[in-house]
C-alpha cells in the first residue's frame, strides 16, 4: 500500500472521515458512502466531481469487486491521487513563478514585481515592493527563489531562514 505519500495528519483525517461516514461501524463503505467521503476530502479532482467521475473512482477504489471499500483500499487510492494532486500543484506554482520572474534569472525581485505592476497599470511605492519581496525572502538576500515562493504559496508563510536552523530549511518543498 502507498501510505508513504500520506502524512500522519492526512491519515488521521482520512481515518476520522471514514469512521464518521461508516456510522454503522461495519468497517467498509458502500458506493453512496464513498461518494460522501470523496466529496468531503476536498481534493481538487473530487471536490465537485460529476457522477461518471465518482463512479470511476469508486470502481478503482473497490479493487476486490465487492461493491464496498474498506479503509486500506481507500487509503491506497487516495495516497496515489493526493501525491498526483501535490505534484500537479507544484508544477503549477513553478509555472506561475516563471511568469513572475520577468528577467528570467531564477528569482523574483522588486524589479520583477515593479514590472508586473506596471504592466497592469499599477504603480507601487518602493517601500511596498520591498516589503512584498522581504516577506517571502527566507534567506534575506533581497530576492525570492522558487523554493521561497513555493513554500510561501503552500504554507501561507515564509520559509524558515537557513541560518536559523543550522544551515537547513524546515518544511521545504
Amino acid at each position: 500500500m502507498a501510505v508513504a505519500h500520506l502524512s500522519d495528519e492526512q491519515l488521521a483525517e482520512l481515518g476520522e472521515g471514514f469512521g464518521i461516514i461508516d456510522s454503522g461501524c461495519k468497517g467498509h463503505l458502500n458506493a453512496a458512502d464513498l461518494k460522501r467521503l470523496l466529496r468531503s476530502m476536498g481534493l481538487s479532482k473530487y471536490h465537485r466531481p460529476d457522477e461518471a467521475a465518482l463512479n470511476a473512482s469508486i470502481a478503482e477504489i473497490d479493487s476486490d469487486g465487492t461493491g464496498e471499500a474498506d479503509l486500506p483500499e481507500v487509503i491506497a487510492y487516495l495516497a496515489k491521487h493526493i501525491a498526483t494532486d501535490q505534484r500537479d500543484y507544484g508544477a503549477y506554482l513553478a509555472q506561475v513563478f516563471r511568469k513572475l520572474d520577468a528577467d528570467n534569472d531564477g528569482f523574483i525581485t522588486t524589479c520583477d514585481v515593479a514590472q508586473i505592476c506596471a504592466s497592469l497599470g499599477e504603480e507601487m511605492p518602493q517601500e511596498e515592493l520591498d516589503a512584498m519581496v522581504q516577506e517571502a525572502d527566507a534567506d534575506g538576500d533581497g530576492r525570492v527563489s522558487l523554493d521561497d515562493f513555493t513554500h510561501m504559496m503552500q504554507e501561507g508563510e515564509p520559509a524558515v531562514p537557513k541560518d536559523a536552523v543550522g544551515g537547513h530549511t524546515l518544511g521545504g518543498v
